[in-house]
């Protein structure tokens, strides 16, 4: 399996075009064609995030939250953006994507408070 895989695998069930605008959603870090052996799932790319990926030999992290957002000023070592790099770990972030998805975020949380009758927008 290759990163590519996994992000047609999301993509099938939470198109990535479907993403708002603004939104920074995909491959964010790393090159397509890498093996996965193991993939960790987290809400936000944080240094413990790294730290866990790591410990685990972990290939790919996907994120609900994009791991970059804004414009990089610069890229230091201490940046989570350089020690995924540095250690070989490619992220991809599904977000607003996953939020509308058939099935996704939106659909969990209305059947989970017991709503009826609901319009996406």
């Amino acid at each position: 399996m290759t990163v590519q895989d996994v992000y047609n695998y999301l993509d099938s069930r939470a198109p990535f075009a479907t993403c708002e605008e603004w939104d920074n959603v995909g491959l964010l870090i790393g090159d397509a064609q890498q093996p996965v052996h193991r993939i960790l799932v987290t809400l936000d790319v944080t240094d413990g995030a790294i730290d866990a990926a790591v410990a685990m030999g972990a290939d790919l992290i996907v994120s609900h939250h994009p791991v970059i957002f804004s414009p990089l000023k610069q890229l230091t070592a201490d940046s989570i953006p350089y020690r995924l790099a540095a250690n070989g770990i490619a992220v991809i972030c599904a977000h607003t994507n996953l939020d509308r998805a058939d099935g996704g975020v939106n659909d969990t949380l209305a059947a989970l408070l017991g709503l009826s009758d609901i319009h996406p927008t």
